[in-house]
């Protein structure tokens, strides 16, 4: 290799010479030779240029700064291949880096300042992966980056300003990570921009203002962090505005009406804040686009605005826990055709005459619905028939809490796609088992605190998909159903404070069984055996007439937590194996007829 070299060094020498003596005519094919003496086989490569090599060489820091690659993503990056060969590099012409996408490749480590001088980059993303430390800063020399993915990562430290130097910018996730400080005011400087997304962080400070003059912007996503303060009224100049999400913060101050301005507005999203005072009364007419309203957990207040029924493109309603809603339910909601959620519980809106009850008739048009809420309100009187004629695809309907009373409908059968069904803590009478017969795909069924009475229905037990089923409170009885214990995945059982007889059905002791409450009725017999109850953490069996000795196999239920027994009729002696509960913390089997020592609990 040396003599080589010395010859090659010879060659040139001797070229360089003889171009002293040359007439101008001859100088290009010299010129050509000593090119190719330079591209001597096996010496030095010339298959890079300057550009070229700054973005190898970018490369390799990044692959240095990553600690960890369980995929072996950048497997490939090696000298045996060119880079714009390496998994998740594209280039452009000249061969310079213009992507780079090594998206979800599980990469632990920290992102290079190096990447700031691949100055052909127009797309980075790196999301989903495990990226640790600061943006680099060195980002803001990318001039001609577009897209800026960093979503889903670990990464720390504030938004750098230098980011806002990438003047071509058009996309800035920075969602799912770590990041702190305040959203740069700089960031108005990005006048491409389309999508911000800075959800899923521990932003502090206020919406910056200044974003009202990125008049591209269609996508702000800023939920979840700690953003404090008003909603700015400069928002509303953001006329290509396509979805506005703001939830999760602390955010403070009315709805501004200047976002009535956004025309284009799909989704408004600004759930879990601290805003109050009503919703524009015209939000319907001017949002004519809207799709999704998420305003729930805040503190607004007033009237729902029969305007919304004339936002034809409405699919889900969401104003629950707001606690502040009065009036009546606007009927002008029966126009939304697209319509598959409301949710309005957690308010109190009234309704205590046919007049007002009206919204429930007109809803039977919405017949895309699938999920109605209207948990605790002032809803009173008999539940109207119409009920029934509610969208046959509903599959969640929550009515609990309210002030009803009487029979439920038997029409409400015809709902038989309900999931969830809640009639909690209302005073509703009668028997359930001719309306409940075709609700087998129940798989929560909420009825404790009224007044239904009669047996349970055998028929409850053909509900294989039933994983709740609370009764509590109410007047039942007779026995308990066995077909109880056919439900393959019922997990919390509660059957207490009604009037009950006879024996706790051995087919009820189930290993899916995790909360069971029979207490307070008038049960007989001993307590079969307990062994299935492997998943058991709560066993409540007291103020019956049970008798016998608690069985042995108690003592195997590893993962209760709780066991109430005291006011029963038991004897015998506390078994030993209770000493085995080392989750057990609340045990009461006062006023039987125990004897022995109790020393080992």
């Amino acid at each position: 290799m040396r003599r080589h070299k010395e010859a090659e060094n010879k060659d040139l020498t001797m070229a360089a010479k003889a171009k002293q003596h040359m007439k101008p005519a001859m100088l290009m094919p010299w010129a050509m030779v000593i090119l190719l003496l330079s591209c001597g086989a096996g010496t030095i490569s010339c298959t890079t240029r300057d550009g070229d090599d700054t973005d190898l060489v970018s490369l390799l820091d990044f692959k240095r700064a990553i600690r960890s690659d369980p995929r072996g993503a950048l497997s490939s990056s090696n000298s045996s291949v060119h880079f714009c060969g390496w998994k998740g590099v594209s280039c452009g012409r000249p061969e310079r880096v213009v992507a780079l996408n090594l998206s979800g490749q599980a990469l632990d480590g920290q992102i290079s300042p190096s990447l700031g001088n691949m100055s052909y980059l127009a797309s980075l993303n790196l999301s989903t992966n495990r990226f640790s430390g600061q943006i680099p800063p060195d980002l803001g020399y990318l001039r001609r980056l577009k897209f800026l993915d960093l979503n889903y990562n670990s990464l720390q430290g504030s938004i750098p300003d230098a980011v806002t130097n990438c003047s071509s910018l058009r996309g800035l996730y920075l969602a799912g990570n770590l990041l702190v400080g305040e959203i740069p005011k700089k960031l108005a400087l990005l006048s491409s921009l389309l999508h911000l997304w800075l959800h899923s962080n521990n932003l502090t400070g206020t919406i910056p203002p200044d974003l009202g003059n990125i008049t591209t912007l269609r996508h702000v996503i800023l939920q979840a962090n700690q953003l404090h303060g008003s909603i700015p009224e400069e928002l509303g100049k953001l006329s290509n505005m396509s979805d506005l999400l703001l939830g999760g913060n602390r955010l403070t101050g009315r709805i501004p009406e200047a976002l009535l301005n956004l025309s284009s507005l799909q989704q408004l999203a600004m759930p879990v804040n601290m805003l109050h005072g009503p919703l524009p009364s015209r939000i319907g007419d001017f949002l004519p686009n809207l799709r999704l309203l998420y305003l729930g957990a805040n503190m607004l207040g007033g009237h729902i605005p029969e305007s919304l029924g004339n936002a034809s493109a409405l699919q889900s309603i969401e104003l629950e826990y707001n606690y502040g809603f009065t009036g009546r339910i606007p009927p002008s909601l029966g126009k939304l055709q697209k319509l598959r959620t409301l949710g309005l519980n957690d308010n109190n809106l009234e309704a205590k005459d046919s007049q007002s009850w009206e919204f429930l008739d007109a809803l039977t048009n919405c017949t895309r619905l699938v999920r109605l809420s209207l948990y605790g309100n002032l809803l009173r009187g008999v539940l109207p028939d119409s009920v029934g004629n509610l969208s046959s695809n509903l599959d969640y309907l929550t009515l609990g809490s309210n002030m009803l009373y009487g029979l439920v409908p038997s029409s409400i059968g015809n709902l038989h796609k309900l999931t969830k069904l809640e009639l909690q803590n209302n005073s509703f009478t009668g028997a359930i088992g001719g309306w409940i017969e075709n609700m087998v795909n129940l798989e929560g069924l909420y009825m404790q605190s009224n007044h239904f009475s009669g047996h349970i229905p055998d028929s409850i037990g053909n509900f294989s998909k039933l994983t709740e089923l609370f009764l509590t409170e109410n007047q039942f009885y007779g026995p308990i159903p066995s077909s109880l214990g056919k439900l393959p995945q019922l997990s919390n059982l509660y059957l207490s404070y009604n009037n009950l007889q006879g024996n706790i059905p051995k087919s009820l002791i189930a290993p899916t069984i995790v909360q069971c409450s029979l207490s307070n009725n008038n049960l007989q017999g001993q307590i079969p055996d307990l062994g299935n109850l492997q998943q058991i953490n709560y066993l409540d069996l007291s103020s019956n007439k049970l008798t016998g000795e608690i069985p042995l196999s108690l003592g195997t239920c590893l993962q209760l937590q709780t066991v109430l027994m005291e006011l029963n009729l038991l004897s015998g002696s506390i078994p030993m194996s209770f000493g085995n509960l080392n989750s057990l913390t609340m045990l009461n089997l006062s006023h039987n007829n125990f004897s022995g020592s109790i020393q080992l609990l």
